[in-house]
């Protein structure tokens, strides 16, 4: 991604988005980037440690296709990784017009390990949630700060 009008579009696409958690059970909830945390993902969220859940998927580095056996992997791997923290784990799905992967939704994770984790998988953001505030779009992507808007978290930088 090398423009700011390709980076806008994109940013686009995350925020127009559906999203979704399958609960026990089967059902479903939905989440839209600046409303509120849907109640029952939101009393998940409570008495975890860190107070905060997200949708994060490995699917598609940088939004870039790659083949299904490919993205199975890294989502296993993704999966591994969430478990060994210790996380409540969710299945989840992200997609918009002309596109759709499977997420995982993590509860209990604390926001510096899912950060690592969407770099570590290369991910341009992922969603946050929690009980006191909407559900935010989380970039990892600081070329994106100004197409990105101000309804949208950045990760800090990494040093290198």
């Amino acid at each position: 991604m090398n423009s700011a009008s390709e980076a806008t579009a994109l940013i686009s696409a995350y925020r127009a988005a559906h999203y979704g958690v399958r609960l026990r059970g089967g059902r479903r909830v939905s989440l839209h980037v600046g409303a509120a945390c849907p109640r029952e993902l939101a009393e998940m969220l409570t008495g975890e440690q860190a107070n905060i859940g997200a949708l994060i998927t490995a699917w598609n580095p940088f939004s870039l296709p790659v083949p299904r056996r490919d993205n199975r992997r890294r989502q296993r791997e993704l999966l591994d990784c969430l478990l060994t923290l210790n996380a409540h784990v969710l299945a989840g799905v992200g997609g918009g017009a002309d596109w759709r992967e499977p997420a995982l939704a993590a509860f209990g994770v604390p926001l510096g390990a899912l950060d690592a984790l969407a770099r570590r998988f290369a991910q341009n953001a992922i969603l946050t949630f929690s009980v006191a505030a909407p559900v935010r779009l989380r970039l990892y992507r600081a070329d994106w700060r100004d197409a990105a808007g101000a309804d949208v978290d950045f990760a800090p930088s990494v040093s290198s």
